[in-house]
C-alpha cells in the first residue's frame, strides 16, 4: 500500500509502518505529531532508537508499505 494508507491504518491500530523492500526484521517507523517527527525503532532491542527519519523519494512514492509492530 502507499505510505499515506499505511500511516492511517497504523494510527488506528496503534502500530508503526515499514516497507517490504526493507527486508525481514526491519526497523519500524512511528509517525508522531511531536517534535521528534517520525521515530525509527530498530528490530533489535540493543540498537539505538532515533528520531526524524528522512525519507528518500523512492520511500515516498513506494507502494510496498505495510503496518508493522
Amino acid at each position: 500500500m502507499d505510505i499515506r494508507s499505511a500511516i492511517i491504518q497504523a494510527k488506528k491500530e496503534g502500530r508503526g509502518i515499514t516497507r517490504k523492500s526493507y527486508g525481514q526484521r526491519s526497523e519500524m517507523l512511528l509517525p508522531t505529531n511531536s517534535a521528534s517527527c517520525v521515530l525509527i525503532i530498530p528490530f533489535e532491542d540493543d540498537q539505538f532508537k532515533t528520531k526524524r527519519w528522512n525519507p528518500k523519494l523512492d520511500d515516498l512514492i513506494a507502494d510496498d508499505w505495510y503496518v508493522y509492530g
